[in-house]
């Protein structure tokens, strides 16, 4: 995900999603990519991993990005 996306993601709900930490390296935290998502207008994001739960990330995650 960029900053400036080549297409109108206001509304949408991406359903399968996986950030660092996790078993692979990858792009962003969950942190990272929930204010990207926010700043492009995004609905909501479907918070996954391989290898924990992840209601604790999403209820942080809720509360440092949606202030």
């Amino acid at each position: 995900m960029t900053e400036n996306a080549e297409f109108d993601l206001t509304g949408t709900i991406d359903l399968h999603v996986y950030n660092s930490p996790d078993v692979r390296a990858r792009k962003m935290d969950y942190l990272e990519l929930a204010r990207k998502a926010a700043n492009q207008g995004m609905r909501a994001l479907l918070l996954k991993s391989h290898c924990t739960l992840t209601a604790d990330r999403a209820y942080l995650v809720q509360k440092v990005v949606l202030i």
